[in-house]
């Protein structure tokens, strides 16, 4: 055999290769990138059982990346209604509440005279209409009028009691602006975001509304078009079944646009999912799609409707499920809305015998008699309190003025880390609980999935003094994410049992660990090999020979808006990468004890993979002094949840329960290294963890690899 250059030994790729931008192995990771406008496909969910089980990751998913898992504690309301205005057929009255202390959501009830309640109740949430609420007028790219308060006198009209609620940033919602905790890097590892924030308002006003006299809490509907139809569909996707009975989003859901604002968009939302499977979770409650020509609901007829449809076939409830096509433009105008009025009267009458569904005039009442705090509608939704004239508004609630951006992301992370601790476990029974929670919100947060096929593509294979070497591109199965690795086998290991093999990781790969210009291993590989372990050594997600050279383009843009709602981060990558290399381990080595050493920075990863695989016998890891009560210490390993659900210390709680060996050195002073060891005595595996504060010298890893 050839002897290869010694700083060609080690790489996987070819020198030319690389030159010439002629990568073979382009990683998929670089060449696609899922945004707000990526064209989604349905997968066939072939039995009710498997899309029941999607359903419930979907449902996870959205609660989770809202920061409503677990859910937060319901504070009392406190609901304000008030200036009520009398009509013949109805009254219109100002409401404010108070979804978290200080934090207060204003709208307007509209309510049926009479004495012939309780009646239905729906919910109206508005959009993006620059008057929110108000809004009551021609848009300037629309033939059509668009009436929230017309929609809602109607609804009264005819015998339900619509509550009209504001978007934060909108109408009298003004504490926060409508960019609250964008780009907040921090706020994102709590998962605080305005999603949330909004979809916790509209859990807030459905319970305000289910709690009033004059409303049958059993009969609730939702409507709102555009990203009031986000809110309706997010709204139906996170309520216990049956809380609300009919649905009727208006121009929204789409497999081609999933939401353009922030507030359609949280870090995580649609990890393998989209708007279509976020709907259906409806299913099988009646719904109405409503789509129009010129927007994004242009193909609902064959795409979007079908897709549904499929779904409501698994319950045999394709009768509950209705798209209507109009030739409009963006809108909820009054066509739209007479649809609208004549489904909930199907689905759900608010009166009996013949009702018309035909809309009839209706005056709106003046801002005044509706805004509830401001003095005059103001459009720009990033005004807030704070920052107007005083003379915009009157009569703020007591301690209104305290909350901004800063105190809600506060109070919403002390909650958070409250929450947690509350949730912290002392026995076995309070582990099953934590796990229930904290473990779901973990590992949605990782976003890693365990795969049982991989695939190894053997790139060339040499033999050294005293090992073999083979150059590797390992991937999940037909999933083109390439992870370039080499594996190093002492002479003669292939064929014994007792060896072992050992994965070891490093911050910027593999070259880190070998002797290159001496065409070398370096001396804890070699270590390893003269103990008789196996080695391989891969270079992860953005480390090594997995970057890209410089000139190769990439579709991958960090800094695109919402890219991590759609995209996972370099550190989610790596995780997966560690749990595709640990099953590709299993199968080539299935009877060797198999496992794991990550380096610095890489131990964290190695870390935050452990209780995600049981494909390891041992994992050491550094915690690289990682201090778990500073977030700041988070931003390098950033995944958005990360501090919300418990960081390293989930990671070595959920690992109480698996048989692998965890050994973490370089640990913080601040770590509860205690309470730690104590789950894994009331678990029984108190022998499957150490845990010490030491930094042991790389020469001395693999001492911790002997039984």
């Amino acid at each position: 055999m050839a002897q290869q250059k010694s700083d060609d030994l080690f790489s996987v790729y070819r020198r030319d290769e690389v030159k010439n931008r002629n990568l073979t192995h382009r990683d998929i990771r670089f060449m696609h990138m899922k945004g707000t406008n990526t064209q989604f496909i349905l997968p066939k969910y072939k039995t009710l059982d498997d899309w029941e089980k999607h359903a419930k990751y979907v449902k996870d998913q959205v609660l989770i990346s809202a920061g409503l898992w677990p859910e937060p504690r319901r504070t009392p309301l406190h609901s304000h209604i008030f200036n009520k205005i009398k009509h013949e057929e109805y009254t219109v009255a100002k409401v404010y509440i108070e979804p978290i202390p200080n934090f207060y959501l204003a709208g307007n009830l509209y309510t049926p005279t009479g004495n012939d309640g309780p009646h239905p109740g729906i919910l109206v949430p508005h959009g993006h209409w620059s008057r929110g609420r108000l809004q009551n007028g021609k848009r300037a790219s629309s033939p059509g009028h668009v009436s929230v308060p017309g929609r809602c006198i109607n609804l009264a009209r005819q015998g339900y009691v619509a509550f009209s609620y504001d978007m934060i940033g909108y109408g009298d919602t003004r504490q926060l602006s409508h960019s609250f905790a964008a780009g907040d890097s921090l706020a994102q590892l709590w998962n605080i975001n305005l999603l949330g924030l909004q979809l916790w308002d509209s859990m807030r006003a459905l319970e305000f509304l289910q709690s009033l006299p004059e409303v049958n809490p059993y009969k609730m509907g939702i409507t709102g078009a555009s990203g009031g139809a986000t809110q309706t569909f997010l709204l139906d996707a996170v309520v216990d079944s049956g809380t609300i009975d009919v649905s009727a989003p208006v121009n929204q859901i789409s497999a081609v646009m999933q939401g353009g604002d922030l507030c359609e968009n949280a870090p995580g939302l649609r990890l393998n999912t989209f708007n279509v499977e976020i709907a259906g979770l409806f299913t099988p409650r009646p719904q109405l799609m409503v789509s129009d020509t010129h927007d994004w609901t242009q193909n609902t007829p064959w795409m979007e409707y079908p897709m549904m449809r499929s779904i409501y076939q698994l319950y045999h409830a394709s009768g509950k499920l209705k798209y209507a096509y109009f030739d409009y433009y963006h809108n909820y105008n009054q066509p739209v809305r007479e649809l609208v009025y004549r489904w909930f009267h199907e689905w759900m009458p608010a009166r009996s015998g013949n009702i018309s569904n035909k809309e009839q005039p209706f005056t709106v009442e003046p801002d005044s008699s509706l805004l509830v705090f401001m003095n005059k509608d103001v459009t720009d939704r990033n005004l807030t309190f704070h920052e107007m004239d005083p003379s915009l508004y009157h009569n703020l609630p007591r301690d209104a003025l305290q909350m901004d951006e800063k105190a809600m992301i506060k109070y919403l992370a002390d909650a958070s880390q409250k929450q947690f601790q509350q949730y912290w476990p002392g026995n076995r029974s309070e582990w099953k609980t934590f796990n229930k929670f904290y473990g779901t919100g973990y590992r949605h947060s990782v976003a890693a999935v365990e795969l049982d096929k991989v695939h190894a593509k053997v790139i060339g294979v040499s033999r050294q003094n005293s090992y073999k070497l083979q150059k590797l591109i390992i991937e999940r199965s037909n999933n083109r994410d390439w992870i370039p690795a080499i594996l190093l086998q002492p002479e003669h290991s292939e064929h014994t049992a007792s060896g072992g093999v050992t994965m070891v990781i490093a911050p910027n790969g593999k070259s880190e660990l070998l002797d290159s210009m001496r065409g070398k291993p370096g001396s804890l590989v070699q270590k390893l090999l003269d103990q008789g372990q196996s080695v391989l050594l891969p270079d992860l997600f953005n480390t090594g020979e997995h970057i890209l050279p410089e000139g190769n383009t990439t579709q991958r843009n960090v800094s695109a808006d919402y890219f991590t709602t759609f995209n996972k981060t370099d550190t989610q990558e790596r995780v997966q990468d560690i749990l595709t290399l640990a099953r590709y381990m299993k199968v080539k080595f299935p009877n060797q004890e198999r496992n794991l050493i990550g380096l610095r920075d890489a131990g964290i990863w190695s870390l935050l993979a452990a209780p995600l695989t049981g494909d390891f016998s041992q994992i050491i890891c550094d915690a690289d002094q990682l201090n778990p009560i500073q977030p700041k210490a988070l931003l390098p390993f950033f995944i958005p949840g990360l501090a919300k659900y418990g960081d390293i210390r989930t990671a070595m709680a959920l690992s109480a329960g698996s048989d692998t060996r965890l050994n973490v050195y370089n640990v913080s002073s601040d770590l509860d290294i205690k309470s730690i060891r104590k789950m894994y005595e009331f678990l029984g595996h108190s022998s499957d963890i150490q845990i010490f504060q030491g930094e042991p010298e790389r020469a001395n890893l693999p001492k911790f690899l002997k039984p």
